[in-house]
């Protein structure tokens, strides 16, 4: 989710829009940051030309709207083991976020290197993304001020809540390949945190960020909401951590960045929870025109926060890989096959039956999750993307799921796979 390699960049720092099609949603190559795939829909075309200028301020949004078929047809009406597409045979109406933004910048007086975000989100993806609530099916995801200190080229200070520098997929579906999300992104990484993050660039090719940070939020909350509906406090508030990400830029065409985190992380029920090491990262590659390749992998391991491991110790780790082709301005095919290892069982099966039903595993009731698996999961997904408009963005996707355990189901019986045909729309302005 990296947010923050490239944020709002001191004079002589900009990103380079170039590259961006009119009208056309950045995609990863383009604008090798989400800060600069978000700067792309604001300054481009997509987000900017309906957007509303007042002293600084910038407004814009997407709405985004599905229907996910399941071929297994799961008497719970439930997609397992997915984070936001969950509902089976049913239409979900995601998001309609909302982002009032004022960009901190070296020129002007010293007012103008104060900046602010305020990200909204309602509709049912807000129980799983991980924000701060303030009802089912609201939240805000970022609100963070932001600072430009005149030290070198311009050191980026930000204190909120903010996206996760962990991950190449992100939780703003229109910044992702594809519409559904990766294991690695949707299982085992970070969404949102809350602390300060310090980020330089020191030159075109090299950037770094670090952040100290006391709340972690991620999959696992949507459980903790649904168990304890009065306590919207984020995980592991009080406990600080350690957050970085290394940027780095050889070429135009290549794009690496490496990630870590650390600090203590509180278990999944029934175990106490621990210091968390997590680190990984990805690589982006533009070969040729119209061509783009990604693969990113990491490895994590918790202390005292596996249910099943004689250790306790809890590990999961995976590898995804992305290729797209752009078939014409308007038509792309993106697909992605990916690999995920639970080994200690804690990150994979922790939803229940009820909403947001995100995580779940064969076994699941309304108030409890299904016994934990120790298993390997593996996915492969096509996903094929039209833009009518500049402001509509349509998907079609085939995903084809597969556990070593029987997580998934067909009927009322329990399988080993899940095969799901999804159609979404996104509006933005």
């Amino acid at each position: 989710m990296f947010l923050s390699l490239h944020v709002f960049v001191a004079e002589g720092m900009e990103h380079d829009s170039s590259n961006v099609v009119s009208g056309s949603p950045p995609v990863v190559g383009k604008h090798k940051t989400l800060e600069e795939r978000g700067h792309a829909h604001e300054n481009s075309g997509v987000f900017s030309q309906y957007a509303q200028e007042w002293y600084g301020l910038s407004f814009y949004g997407y709405g985004d709207v599905s229907y996910t078929y399941n071929f297994n047809s799961p008497s719970t009406g439930i997609n397992n083991l997915r984070g936001f597409d969950v509902g089976s045979n049913a239409v979900r109406l995601h998001l309609a976020q909302f982002v009032l933004d004022r960009k901190a910048t070296t020129e002007g007086n010293w007012l103008d290197r104060f900046g602010a975000r305020l990200k909204f989100n309602i509709g049912s993806d807000s129980r799983t993304v991980g924000g701060t609530n303030v009802g089912n099916d609201a939240d805000f995801q970022e609100h963070y001020l932001q600072y430009l200190a005149p030290i070198g080229k311009g050191v980026n200070i930000q204190v909120g809540r903010i996206n996760s520098l962990i991950g190449f997929e992100v939780l703003e579906s229109p910044y992702n390949l594809n519409y559904s999300r990766s294991f690695l992104f949707n299982l085992g990484q970070p969404f949102t945190t809350v602390g300060v993050r310090l980020t330089y660039q020191f030159n075109h090719y090299f950037t770094l960020s670090m952040a100290a940070i006391n709340s972690v939020t991620s999959q696992r909350n949507a459980f903790i909401r649904h168990v304890k509906p009065g306590k919207l406090v984020p995980i592991s508030f009080r406990h600080p951590k350690l957050e970085t990400a290394i940027s780095f830029t050889p070429h135009e065409s290549i794009h690496v960045t490496l990630y870590g985190l650390y600090g203590f992380i509180d278990g999944p029920p029934g175990t106490p929870g621990g210091n968390r090491i997590q680190g990984g990262g990805f690589v982006h590659i533009e070969p040729v025109p119209h061509v783009e390749l990604a693969l990113e992998a990491y490895y994590a391991n918790q202390e005292d926060s596996s249910p099943l491991s004689s250790g306790k110790n809890a590990r999961w780790n995976g590898v995804a890989g992305y290729a797209t082709y752009e078939f014409t301005p308007k038509w792309s095919i993106r697909m992605r096959a990916e690999l995920f290892e639970d080994a200690g069982g804690s990150v994979t099966c922790l939803g229940v039956a009820a909403p947001p039903k995100s995580n779940v595993c064969f076994g699941a009731t309304s108030n409890t999750s299904a016994p934990p698996l120790a298993q390997t999961l593996w996915e492969t997904t096509a996903t094929l993307e039209f833009q009518a408009s500049p402001r509509l963005i349509s998907r079609l996707e085939f995903r084809y799921d597969k556990s070593n355990k029987n997580a998934f189901q067909v009927g009322n019986r329990p399988a080993n796979h899940q095969e799901t045909l999804a159609l979404e729309f996104i509006t933005l302005f």
